[in-house]
């Protein structure tokens, strides 16, 4: 298992996106990146499970508002590799999510929360992060990233 990572502050507002360079580990059971508020108010969980409880070759994507968690979504289709490095885009678009995967495929997910911009991201469990950039499309945002 990884080290998590966690920022915060963020401040993405709809439109705005976070780009996730990392190396998936070897043994991978699962990797998981929640972007939201707290750890409290999630607006996506985004879950790819290699072999993890009952969850095979999948992806689990849910939202928690004030610690309580909505149903989750599997989506059965599955370009993660174990011990690759992958990069997945997440635009905030505001009523929901879209996550560029990295073969190109995207996948959607409603913003199911009252959140209107997204404060913090947390990477952990089975992933070596190497790169975490904010991309804005607010002029007077600054893009950054984290090695």
């Amino acid at each position: 298992m990884a080290g998590p990572i966690y920022a915060r502050r963020l401040n993405l507002k709809p439109g705005d996106s976070i780009r996730l360079v990392g190396d998936i580990l070897p043994n991978a059971r699962r990797f998981v990146i929640d972007l939201g508020k707290d750890g409290s108010n999630i607006g996506l969980r985004f879950s790819p499970n290699f072999d993890y409880e009952r969850d095979y070759r999948n992806i689990l994507c849910n939202s928690m508002e004030d610690g309580a968690w909505d149903k989750g979504i599997r989506h059965t289709y599955f370009p993660f590799v174990q011990g690759t490095t992958v990069e997945i885009l997440i635009e905030f678009k505001g009523t929901s999510f879209e996550v560029k995967l990295p073969d190109g495929f995207h996948l959607s997910f409603p913003n199911r929360t009252t959140l209107t911009t997204m404060d913090s991201v947390a990477v952990y469990d089975d992933i070596k992060m190497t790169t975490l950039e904010l991309l804005s499309i607010s002029p007077n945002k600054q893009a950054s990233e984290n090695s």
